[in-house]
């Protein structure tokens, strides 16, 4: 998967709602000044997406991300996409539950 990569700096606003959707135990210091969308190159009329944080003490991979086009951004929760190979390794979609474009996949392989 070729990424869209078109940047973004992330506002005082998004930085405060990420933190907050995130709960008390998540870090700003660890969240991303800038980010670049992580999504397949897109028409510019569909978001950008862009992920900040896994929520601390999920065991199910929740995570916030940014979603932002030239007009607005906005954080939210999303699920990871889980799927499964034809062999006998879970592969796992590092995107977002329901993202749109093409997937971009991790092994759970050990090697």
């Amino acid at each position: 998967m070729s990424a869209c990569a078109t940047p973004t700096r992330l506002s005082p606003t998004a930085i405060a709602h990420t933190l907050t959707l995130a709960g008390p135990e998540a870090d700003s210091d660890e969240l991303p000044t800038y980010v670049t969308c992580e999504l397949d190159p897109h028409d510019t009329a569909q978001n950008h997406a862009a992920h900040l944080v896994f929520l601390p003490d999920d065991t199910e991979g929740k995570a916030v991300w940014l979603l932002w086009n030239g007009k607005r951004a906005l954080t939210q929760l999303k699920g990871p996409r889980l799927e499964c190979d034809q062999g006998d390794a879970e592969e796992i979609c590092t995107l977002y539950v329901d993202h749109p474009h093409g997937h971009a996949w991790r092994s759970t392989r050990n090697y």
